[in-house]
């Protein structure tokens, strides 16, 4: 689909979506994100899918944009049943603040979605104190969407910055000192 093609949008002219599949702004492409959106909004085509598509190719099935500004994915916030993210920090903990407990799809090096697995080993980090879904096939992304559930204020006091911070140091510095 065009950029602008077939986007639910209010008499505002805001974005609006039921569910926002994001691939961030990494150089390398995420088509296999780009594909789960695709077969997801084919699979419940009474449901708005939007797909921030960045390098990747556009989605066919599901409506797309090649970037979202805050303001936009601020406005789409209100009305997401649920969004799908890589496993890079930044958009993590930007929609954690927002409220959502996203659906994490971290970028493999080895299908050249990445070049080290960071997004790997920060997603466990992050999955084992019950802050995202983990998901790395289809079927996981199909399920967590099904009932994901918001973030409570419990949860967001899990979110330790320091610690979040140190781990993902200690990652980068391994990664970088081989």
């Amino acid at each position: 689909m065009t950029e602008t093609a077939n986007i639910s949008e209010n008499n505002n002219r805001e974005l609006h979506a039921d569910y926002l599949f994001m691939v961030g702004t990494h150089h390398m492409p995420f088509d296999r994100l780009i594909q789960m959106a695709d077969r997801f909004a084919r699979e419940n085509p009474d449901v708005s899918v939007l797909v921030q598509y960045g390098t990747s190719q556009p989605p066919k099935e599901a409506n797309g944009r090649e970037n979202l500004s805050h303001q936009e994915m601020d406005a789409l916030a209100g009305n997401l049943k649920g969004v799908v993210l890589p496993g890079g920090p930044s958009l993590m903990m930007e929609w954690l603040r927002r409220g959502f407990v996203p659906v994490i799809v971290p970028r493999d090096p080895d299908l050249g979605e990445h070049i080290d697995t960071h997004q790997i080993r920060f997603s466990d980090f992050m999955r084992r104190r019950s802050l995202i879904a983990l998901a790395n096939d289809y079927a996981q992304v199909k399920g967590a969407l099904v009932d994901p559930q918001p973030v409570s204020a419990d949860q967001l006091d899990k979110i330790d910055s320091a610690s979040a911070v140190r781990a993902f140091t200690k990652l980068a510095s391994s990664l970088l000192a081989d």
